[in-house]
């Protein structure tokens, strides 16, 4: 009567080698030992109760899992493995109707193809959202993050504030061969899945750049992002250094590619890169002091320059209208 009442969660573990003290009934299960599972192997102490009835399961205690494949266990493509203690006091086991508390630290974590160490989590899981705390300290993100994500879907919804104390920029896919970092607050409401897919709102303040060639302070940088008829609008306000937006279909990591392609033409040097297709877009930028060579060395741009423009990435064309003291670009110098 047991086995034909274990929520179906419970079977993608498969088959168990357990050894420790068991307790056993029609309603509820105690377990305090160590667990061999095709998922993972964990130290338990934990009670179940209400079992037979996987929406009103009752459970406790603590769990110390190694290498747990959290994919296998909740479907979600974008979690890997996982190994920590945490504390947990929760009810059910459907992502649409738990409501869970946890906390304690997870030594690694497998998350958008990124492994990430040494996180204390506390907060709860509710209604695919969780609403609590993250302090990370890994060597390429080192941060606390109080708030809100929403996974219910993709993009998923964050809403928080936090204080970034480290972030490796080529670690996360920002930055290409700069040994770039970056630390400072973050007040953020927007939805993401990866950076080329942002939209909403993001307030930095007491921003610090490192690369290996450069180091930057930035008092305060507004970014907005937002979709309307298919297109997505984005801009940035830096006071005192730039303003800029963008508005059409692009990726955000493939924005110094497409430039670069539209002057293959003109300059015999550039070589034509793999972007993906469909890509164009309408630029407004005014330059008070130049900030893209901190990602970018070979974009040197004198100050009080204003760009205009549009680029087609299908057929690499690139109109401008441009007014400026100097600006250089790999080879080309106007």
């Amino acid at each position: 009567f047991i086995s034909n009442k274990i929520p179906s969660m419970l079977t993608r573990f498969g088959n168990l080698n357990y050894r420790g003290d068991l307790l056993l009934n029609s309603n509820e299960i105690q377990a305090k030992g160590y667990a061999v599972t095709g998922l993972g192997d964990a130290d338990i102490n934990a009670q179940l109760r209400n079992y037979r009835n996987p929406k009103d399961l009752l459970y406790k205690g603590t769990l110390d899992a190694k290498n747990l494949n959290l994919f296998q266990l909740t479907q979600a493509k974008e979690v890997g493995y996982v190994s920590g203690k945490l504390r947990f006091d929760g009810k059910g086991t459907d992502l649409k109707t738990i409501n869970l508390n946890v906390d304690g630290t997870v030594r690694y974590m497998d998350l958008l193809g990124k492994r990430y160490q040494n996180i204390t989590i506390d907060g709860l899981v509710k209604n695919y959202e969780f609403n609590g705390l993250f302090d990370i300290k890994d060597p390429n993100l080192n941060g606390q993050v109080e708030g809100k994500i929403n996974f219910s879907g993709q993009p998923f919804n964050f809403d928080f504030k936090s204080s970034l104390r480290h972030i490796n920029l080529d670690f996360i896919g920002l930055t290409k061969n700069l040994n770039a970092t970056v630390k400072g607050d973050v007040i953020g409401n927007f939805k993401l899945t990866n950076i080329n897919d942002f939209t909403g709102d993001v307030d930095i303040k007491n921003l610090y750049f490192k690369s290996k060639k450069d180091t930057l302070s930035l008092e305060h940088i507004e970014i907005d992002s937002h979709l309307k008829g298919g297109n997505k609008t984005m801009s940035l306000n830096i006071p005192n250094y730039m303003q800029a937006t963008l508005d059409g279909r692009f990726n955000v990591t493939q924005i110094i590619d497409v430039v670069n392609n539209s002057l293959v033409d003109l300059i015999p040097s550039f070589k034509e890169k793999k972007v993906a297709p469909n890509q164009s877009f309408k630029f407004d930028v005014f330059v008070q002091q130049n900030l893209l060579n901190y990602l970018d060395p070979s974009i040197q741009i004198e100050p009080d320059t204003q760009i205009k423009g549009f680029i087609d990435g299908n057929k690499n064309q690139l109109e401008l209208t441009l007014e400026t003291p100097g600006i250089k670009y790999g080879g080309l110098a106007l």
